[in-house]
């Protein structure tokens, strides 16, 4: 067995997935499609604040589906109450701030306990 050094710096600042997002799932509140922008998403979010600053058409090229899909996905995902970001009608290039709902770190703190009511962001 491997002697256990220091960890390096930020080693334990990668999110963490719900333990119930499986549930989610397999009860069908959430479709595969859903659940692979989701993750996408939380693959992007910085991890101290559980945000990603991006727009439909960055993220259509990161994934290859269409900005119209992409869009359509975040809004039903923002219906759902998985992420939050402003109203904006119809432009693809803004800018968004899209919040991860809940995002805490692997050692289980939520760092910006603010999140914690979403509702307000939308």
């Amino acid at each position: 067995m491997r002697a256990r050094g220091p960890r390096p710096a930020g080693a334990d600042n990668d999110l963490r997935w719900r333990r119930t997002i499986d549930e989610h799932l397999e009860l069908r509140p959430i479709s595969m499609f859903e659940y692979a922008m989701f993750s996408w998403l939380g693959i992007k979010a910085d991890p101290r604040t559980g945000l990603v600053r991006t727009n439909w058409l960055t993220l259509a090229q990161q994934t290859g589906l269409t900005a119209n899909h992409i869009a359509k996905l975040c809004r039903s995902l923002r219906r759902k109450g998985y992420i939050a970001y402003p109203r904006h009608r119809g432009a693809r290039r803004v800018l968004l701030e899209l919040a991860i709902n809940p995002c805490p770190l692997a050692d289980g703190v939520d760092p910006c306990p603010e999140r914690g009511a979403m509702a307000g962001r939308a």
